[in-house]
């Protein structure tokens, strides 16, 4: 492996990190956040004593996260791995752009729903890339979180929406980085593949 590709792939181990890292100690340092009655962004808002905690380790995440992509397209073993990696890209950058569009600006809603939709996508069509180059059990298991995800989200708009929407957009965030994390360890443990 080389240097510059071991190294990106290292930093799959941070950005998850830094990510839910910020997002956790800024939900015990704020004065005004409740699981049951804020979102997570609430946390970002000019007012807020955690507004560069939060937007600053979203930001950081996001900065650190993107050369991520390259040790996945060094990973990718056919097309779909391929399509996976660009929405990896989207998803990682949208989550650097909550903290850059953060509450109460425009575009807040755009990037943070891009966030969560295209985190979805890159663990399904991953997963399926996955299964098309062999590794069924782990493609299945990587499309069954991203149907988790949806089923989470799902399952909270029938049950306790609007309350404990920070714990949903927790509960995906931690769904993500967790898959972001586990990959970056299979990238850093195994030689590159030729893409076919």
């Amino acid at each position: 492996m080389t240097d510059f590709r071991r190294l990106a792939a290292a930093t799959g181990l941070v950005a998850p990190v830094l990510a839910v890292g910020s997002f956790t100690l800024a939900t015990t340092l704020s004065p005004t956040f409740t699981w049951s009655g804020a979102a997570l962004s609430d946390m970002g808002r000019p007012s807020e004593p955690t507004y560069w905690l939060f937007n600053g380790g979203l930001v950081a995440a996001g900065v650190v996260g993107l050369p991520f992509t390259y040790a996945l397209s060094s990973a990718a073993r056919n097309a779909v791995h391929r399509a996976g990696v660009a929405a990896f890209a989207v998803a990682v950058a949208c989550m650097g752009l909550v903290g850059v569009f953060h509450l109460p600006r425009a575009g807040h809603a755009a990037v943070a729903i891009g966030h969560y939709l295209f985190a979805t996508v890159t663990l399904v069509v991953w997963g399926a890339g996955d299964v098309l180059a062999g590794d069924r059990r782990l493609g299945v298991g990587t499309v069954g979180l991203g149907v988790g995800h949806v089923a989470m989200w799902v399952g909270w708009g029938v049950t306790l929406a609007p309350a404990f929407f920070a714990a949903a957009e927790a509960a995906g965030a931690a769904i993500f980085a967790g898959w972001i994390l586990g990959t970056a360890r299979r990238v850093l443990a195994t030689r590159p593949t030729p893409a076919r």
